[in-house]
């Protein structure tokens, strides 16, 4: 006997026309505008006092923002500032980014100092992409190493003026992170 049969076959009242049942896995037409039931062991009722709207499910309870943490002190603010200013040695724009992102939400001084990180950053990998071309007439041979001196005087000036506590900016940079 085939699947299609056994789902045909007479009710136990004994009623030889019975519709047959649906293929496994797909859900009954239901008329329009009509709502469907809800899922078995699904919670009725409303949800618990303030709850936000949207599924609710027993045992759990409400989504909670993830608070930052403690502020840092003052001492791991200028170790997280340093470090932003000094990944341009190591990570290039990853490092400011990465710091701004988790740091930067417990203190503001690091925050200022990773965006400050991360827009210098991109300034020297445009004037080193920049020089590439610029090689062909040997122009961009004298603006590669300018970038590279640049970045690497100014990001270890800018990281002792960071741990010393000195909000610090550096020059000529456009702010693409403000």
């Amino acid at each position: 006997m085939t699947s299609d049969q056994s789902a045909q076959t007479p009710a136990p009242d004994g009623d030889p026309f019975v519709k047959p049942a649906p293929p496994s896995g797909s859900v009954p037409p239901q008329p329009s505008g009509s709502v469907p039931p809800p899922p078995v062991g699904a919670p009725s009722g409303p949800p618990p006092q303030g709850h936000p709207a949207g599924p609710w499910q027993p045992g759990y309870p409400p989504a909670q923002p993830v608070p930052p943490g403690p502020p840092l002190r003052p001492d791991e603010e200028r170790m997280w500032a340093l470090l932003g200013h000094l990944s341009f040695f190591v990570l290039s724009i990853l490092g400011p980014v990465v710091i701004m992102l988790t740091m930067g939400k417990r203190s503001e001084f690091v925050r200022r100092q990773a965006a400050e990180a991360l827009n210098f950053h991109l300034m020297v990998l445009i004037a080193v992409v920049v020089s590439f071309p610029l090689m062909l007439v040997l122009v961009g041979f004298l603006t590669f190493f300018a970038a590279l001196a640049a970045g690497t005087v100014l990001s270890v000036v800018a990281a002792l003026q960071a741990h010393n506590g000195v909000d610090y900016r550096y020059p000529f940079t456009y702010r693409f992170v403000k």
